[in-house]
């Protein structure tokens, strides 16, 4: 029997449709772990997560605690900015929406108190 040829096997094609990245806001809640390939890995949870636009996406989200986010020092309830990447998701409980991954360019919201005191 004369060999045939193995299919060449293709990478995936990814457009700007497929792969976006996106700025949002939301409100730190906690840190946790999750099992990674070398090891436990933080993580931290983000609720209440909300476009450019203010509108809400996402109840709460899982992101790598990264050390843009150490570096906040964060406590719970401070607001955060991040830009992050919308994939879709392939597995777990959202099969089929997506998820967020890659936070960069992250910053915590500070409370800046006006005084309406006159005078000074």
């Amino acid at each position: 029997m004369p060999k045939t040829k193995k299919a060449a096997k293709q990478e995936p094609i990814l457009t700007e449709q497929t792969v976006i990245r996106a700025t949002f806001s939301g409100t730190f809640d906690r840190i946790g772990s999750k099992k990674g390939w070398l090891g436990p890995e933080q993580t931290l949870l983000v609720k209440n997560v909300r476009n450019a636009e203010g509108q809400v996406v996402v109840g709460q989200v899982w992101l790598k605690f990264t050390e843009e986010f150490a570096a906040l020092d964060l406590c719970p309830g401070d607001v955060v900015d991040f830009d992050a990447r919308v994939n879709e998701s392939s597995s777990g409980p959202s099969k089929g929406g997506f998820r967020l991954s890659h936070p960069s360019n992250v910053f915590k919201r500070s409370l800046i108190i006006f005084s309406s005191k006159e005078g000074r």
